[in-house]
């Protein structure tokens, strides 16, 4: 990736094949945060204890606090806090256990405990943009006959995915013209 594409980027997504520590490092050093899917690497386990805590963790970066009866309660998702490097989570007092806190550092398990939490909003909401975009690009491969085109060259291939981009817009455009029309 060019350096000055990274300079602008605040996140970088990807489906669950790129679930991989050496990539998110990578992107983590230029200064992104990685909105990876997660690959399930946990053999039979479907949750984890955080050290020597009443909290317990599933490979989504889901947590919970654990009550004294066995019940799991799931755990809000506060925030990264930067200083530390630890997410922060709390279980809320109307879930019947009262107020439970716990700063998890991201070295417990960094692909599970990403610099966004993966049961965020945020991070579902960042995820979802992908989605939209793999979609569009669905659309010009199946619409647009550019799963088997014959284009050589960079240059070829960037104005016909910009020239498919402008009818794109165009034809939408007429559309939402038309709705607007008073019908006649």
């Amino acid at each position: 990736m060019p350096s000055w594409l990274a300079e602008r980027c605040d996140h970088l997504s990807a489906d669950k094949g790129y679930d991989g520590g050496k990539l998110r490092e990578i992107i983590e050093d230029r200064g992104m945060k990685p909105i990876i899917d997660i690959v399930n690497h946990w053999q039979g386990e479907s949750t984890r204890q955080y050290q020597d805590t009443d909290f317990v963790y599933t490979y989504k970066g889901e947590v919970y606090y654990v009550s004294h009866r066995g019940k799991l309660i799931r755990a809000q998702y506060k925030g990264y806090h930067a200083a530390s490097d630890t997410l922060r989570y709390e279980t809320h007092p109307k879930n019947g256990a009262g107020i439970h806190r716990v700063s998890i550092p991201r070295a417990e398990d960094p692909r599970v405990f990403n610099l966004i939490g993966r049961d965020s909003k945020k991070f579902q909401r960042y995820y979802n943009e992908r989605s939209a975009v793999e979609r569009v690009n669905g659309r010009i491969d199946r619409d647009y006959l550019f799963e088997d085109h014959r284009i050589r060259g960079l240059a070829k291939m960037k104005l016909h995915v910009t020239t498919t981009f402008c009818l794109m817009l165009a034809k939408k455009k007429r559309a939402l013209a038309q709705e607007k029309r008073p019908a006649a």
